[in-house]
């Protein structure tokens, strides 16, 4: 839980770094006390570290004409984002998915409690902040923070924000977490699944709602719904939800249209912010299209640096609000590749079709698109699930294999 709520940054974790290294040493201390780290891990650990310091090391000698403290930067990045993930799937191993899982839908659970008393009366859950008394988000006094829940009663009034910073993130988890779920339980709606799904409706997230519809679509296509089937009935019904919900297709739109005026009012703005202070807030298409236009294609393949907004004129008062494009800023469209390609191999694990696998990724790079979900604690676990999972775990019966278009290596025998 503790890695949870530091992965989500919604809570009093995300101002003090000593919590990360509180995590990695809690992690430490079990897994040698329970004999959990085997050879295997080391050598694994070191791959993925070798591969990372010789990708930021080239582009740092090579291609950015950047100071050391962008270097220091990245690699910082990897000791307090990457080795937390590894450790907590060397030392929970085969049951890292499933505990992961678990905590999500208990965590999604309690949410659901503190949002019924939100709606009641949201007075009281400023007022519970108070009394607990943890650090706020800086510069927001209508931010609640109740370790396990946070409330913003100036933004979010009617919507779920869960354990993390605002309901898009916490959507972020909730779709990643149903979608993990079907996976370990064939693809059945079970207690977890609604749990998970009510909390999803309360976030009443844009991005959240789109890949949910894609879970859905998968849940049914695995569950052996016909594309034909799917193309006469679903999805036009999805169409007819979308343009008549207004946060779907209408906020949408808006946020374009506010975007294009940003980018517009570009100089003018930066100017107002970096003398008056604040921060100017650029949505998911026009954080995209910004970035894109300063660093170009070349740069993006490969990244800038961890701490790229130090490099861009106005990075001081931008506040960039797409996940996928910040972390190609990061670590380059290459370094983006690489985590959904892990990602990719471990949905094989469970799913063998490429059209099911397909629908995965496409998840992924929604809900990235909507919030930082590739620099997720959580989203990295995916670098070394890989390694770990094993689904002959989770099913033991033919037909529930079969399901999910299983066959058997040569050289492993059929599951009975």
């Amino acid at each position: 839980m503790l890695f949870m709520l530091i992965s989500s940054k919604g809570n009093f974790t995300a101002y003090y770094v000593v919590f990360n290294y509180l995590a990695d040493a809690i992690l430490i201390y079990i897994g040698v006390t329970k004999n959990r780290f085997k050879p295997s891990d080391f050598k694994l650990l070191g791959r993925t570290g070798a591969i990372f310091m010789a990708y930021i090391t080239f582009r740092y000698l090579f291609l950015n004409d950047l100071s050391i403290k962008f270097f220091i930067s990245d690699i910082n990045f990897f000791v307090e984002r990457v080795i937390m993930s590894f450790l907590l799937c060397a030392v929970l191993r085969e049951n890292a998915v499933y505990y992961i899982i678990k905590i999500t839908i208990q965590l999604a659970a309690l949410s659901l409690i503190f949002f019924c008393v939100q709606l009641i009366n949201g007075q009281f859950m400023t007022y519970i902040g108070t009394i607990i008394n943890l650090p706020p988000r800086i510069g927001n006094p209508g931010y609640t923070n109740i370790i396990f829940f946070t409330f913003d009663n100036i933004n979010h009034l009617y919507q779920n924000s869960g354990f993390s910073w605002e309901p898009g993130a916490f959507g972020d988890f909730l779709d990643i977490g149903i979608l993990m779920h079907f996976l370990i339980n064939g693809f059945k709606f079970d207690k977890g699944a609604w749990i998970l799904t009510a909390a999803i409706i309360t976030t009443q997230s844009t991005t959240t709602y789109l890949c949910f519809a894609v879970v859905i679509l998968l849940f049914l296509r695995v569950n052996g719904l016909k594309l034909t089937t799917l193309l006469l009935f679903a999805v036009p019904a999805m169409f007819l939800i979308a343009v008549n919900v207004p946060f779907l297709v209408d906020k949408i739109v808006h946020t374009w249209e506010e975007d294009q005026f940003n980018l517009n009012e570009m100089t003018t703005l930066t100017a107002w912010y970096q003398k008056n202070g604040g921060q100017l807030h650029l949505n998911r298409f026009g954080s995209f299209i910004y970035i894109y236009n300063y660093f170009g294609p070349l740069k993006l393949l490969w990244g800038i640096s961890n701490r790229y907004q130090d490099v861009m004129p106005a990075g001081g008062v931008m506040n960039i609000s797409n996940g996928d494009i910040d972390f190609m800023a990061k670590f380059g469209t290459i370094g983006m590749g690489f985590v959904l390609y892990r990602y990719a191999l471990f949905i094989k694990k469970f799913l063998f079709k490429g059209e099911y696998i397909f629908y995965c990724v496409i998840i992924m790079v929604i809900l990235g698109f909507g919030e930082p979900l590739f620099m997720f604690n959580t989203t990295l676990c995916f670098l070394f699930f890989f390694h770990y999972t094993d689904p002959k775990k989770f099913f033991t019966k033919k037909e529930e294999r079969e399901l999910l278009g299983y066959e058997p290596e040569e050289h492993e025998p059929a599951y009975n």
